[in-house]
């Protein structure tokens, strides 16, 4: 019999013999045993009763909050336990790879999360406990996602590849007739497709879209139909993309956007992952400020790994230096330990516009002087910085050029994530109890 359903026939048979299981103990005891029942089984992992209704309690609460109108109970149910068991097949895929959120790492992502909220850690821990969240609780969700922010640099953001043509499309689209960027406000509902689907799902999901779009243009109200029928990761928010650059915007819908007045809608839009109906609501054009490049003066190793390698040697050297740099070991003395070629793979001094990666420089505009960044996965190498001091240019082409290559980056990255999440679904086994 398959592991799998070994494992779901066991279950199956407690349930029925009146116990509630729970997987997640710790001991093999009568403890083993709880009040809290299953409600999905992901691989060989669970997801109970109990971790569903926080997740509701919590969702519930952020959507009043932001006034969006709440679905069918049944409607919220069900996409409050697929977005747990995505993020089960995430963490899963990260532990099964090896990846690791140590101490310092989570206290680290904290202290950032709170310097972002313009408040102190402690006040943080309380307003988080008024929405119902306990520490312990808050502490895990956070080890979560920076889990998930570390897969997409392993195995997402180091195989991204941006040509000097996407950049120059953009260009051509959003700077031929001014020196700024416009963004564009955007809903989105998305009738998704499994990661490899067969013509009859295509054939589907193409209808029910086309049956979405005939509602919408009959007067349905956009942001309740995308929260009823949405398949997108902003369903729950009533499909609200919010206000985003055209580089940042999958390619499908740039071609669409700058033919459309606000009110427009369009679709359906064929993508690899489903098919989207969009909403047009607005531009608007940045301030003057975006003619403004902030540049870092930084200190930075460059962790050599090998190519076609999963490097974790590279990775743990990595994790090293940066816990002895948080203990203040100085950049320069732990280049001439760790570093095979300190001369080269070390540096100090102000960073140009095009001298980085994307997905390095997207990591050094999140920090401030005096902060050091968790290890950057990028291809083979990993990088570890130091911020010195930052200052404010006014910006060349080139350092437009370099705004939009993050910007298509951004977007890359997204993509990605939702194509690994497509993925993880089809592979897995996935049973939801009745």
């Amino acid at each position: 019999m398959n592991k799998h359903k070994l494992i779901t026939s066991l279950i199956v048979m407690l349930l029925c013999m009146g116990f509630s299981v729970n997987l997640f103990a710790k001991s093999s005891t009568a403890s083993s045993f709880s009040m809290d029942s299953i409600v999905a089984i992901v691989n060989d992992d669970v997801i109970t009763q109990t971790q569903l209704d926080k997740q509701i309690k919590v969702i519930k609460a952020q959507l009043k909050q932001r006034n969006v109108k709440l679905p069918a109970d049944s409607v919220f149910k069900q996409k409050i336990l697929q977005q747990l068991i995505d993020k089960k097949l995430q963490l899963q895929l990260a532990k099964n790879t090896g990846i690791r959120i140590s101490n310092s790492e989570l206290q680290t992502a904290i202290q950032q999360l709170a310097k972002q909220n313009k408040t102190s850690v402690s006040a943080l821990y309380k307003s988080v406990e008024k929405s119902g969240l306990s520490t312990k609780e808050f502490r895990q969700e956070i080890k979560t996602e920076a889990l998930v922010r570390k897969l997409l640099r392993r195995d997402i953001a180091s195989r991204i590849s941006i040509s000097e043509q996407e950049v120059n499309d953009f260009l051509s689209n959003s700077l031929s007739t001014s020196q700024t960027m416009p963004e564009y406000h955007l809903l989105n509902i998305l009738i998704a497709l499994p990661d490899t689907p067969t013509p009859d799902q295509i054939e589907k999901a193409k209808t029910t879209a086309e049956k979405v779009l005939t509602k919408l243009k009959a007067g349905a109200d956009f942001n309740k139909t995308a929260v009823d029928e949405s398949g997108g990761n902003k369903s729950l928010q009533g499909g609200d993309l919010g206000w985003r650059k055209l580089a940042e915007l999958p390619v499908a819908f740039a071609n669409k956007i700058t033919t459309m007045k606000p009110g427009n809608i369009a679709g359906p839009i064929q993508t690899p992952n489903g098919f989207h109906i969009i909403k047009f609501l607005g531009e608007r054009s940045p301030s003057t400020s975006e003619e403004i490049s902030e540049q870092a003066e930084v200190e930075m190793l460059i962790i050599k790994g090998i190519a076609n390698t999963l490097n974790k040697d590279s990775e743990n050297i990595a994790n090293k230096i940066k816990e002895k740099a948080d203990n203040n070991t100085s950049f320069a003395k732990l280049a001439k330990k760790y570093l095979k070629n300190p001369k080269d793979d070390y540096f100090a001094g102000w960073i140009k516009d095009d001298q980085l990666p994307a997905i390095v420089e997207a990591a050094i505009k999140k920090l401030n002087p005096g902060e050091i960044s968790q290890p950057i996965a990028n291809n083979n190498d990993f990088y570890l910085i130091k911020i010195i001091a930052k200052r404010n240019i006014p910006k060349s082409s080139e350092a437009k050029k370099k705004q939009i290559e993050q910007l298509i980056f951004q977007r890359k990255l997204n993509e990605g994530m939702e194509a690994l999440v497509n993925q993880l679904r089809g592979q897995a086994y996935i049973k939801i109890m009745n």
